[in-house]
């Protein structure tokens, strides 16, 4: 294979793409059977998907300096913590908030990752 730091790349993404495919598919259902209204649940999975723009906004200040490497352990250790946070069954409020830090921050790390590339 010519590339092969592009093979990685892409034995990576579709492993932590899987992760976080079945992850978003039952963040809801882990919120709404500990008590959150359906609604609700989807308002805080929403307003996620805000909490990205920031990244996206000020990705200029910072894409040049990080190397695709940085890029990649951080949407790990992002995902990392999601992960944990829904694991560990820790209080709703932590759970909301890490959702909304790290759900689609996370993805869009691994977008930057590409563009690295």
């Amino acid at each position: 294979m010519p590339n092969r730091k592009f093979a990685y790349y892409l034995f990576i993404y579709g492993l932590f793409m899987g992760v976080l495919a079945a992850a978003n598919t039952f963040v809801p259902r882990l919120f709404t059977h500990d008590g959150l209204p359906a609604a609700f649940a989807s308002t805080i999975l929403s307003i996620a998907v805000l909490c990205e723009m920031p990244l996206v906004f000020f990705s200029s200040k910072f894409m040049d300096r990080l190397t695709s490497k940085v890029l990649l352990m951080a949407a790990m250790m992002l995902t990392l913590a999601q992960m944990l946070t829904y694991g560990l069954n820790l209080p709703m409020p932590m759970m909301i908030v890490v959702t909304m830090l790290t759900k689609n921050v996370a993805s869009m790390l691994m977008i930057m990752v590409k563009w690295s590339i």
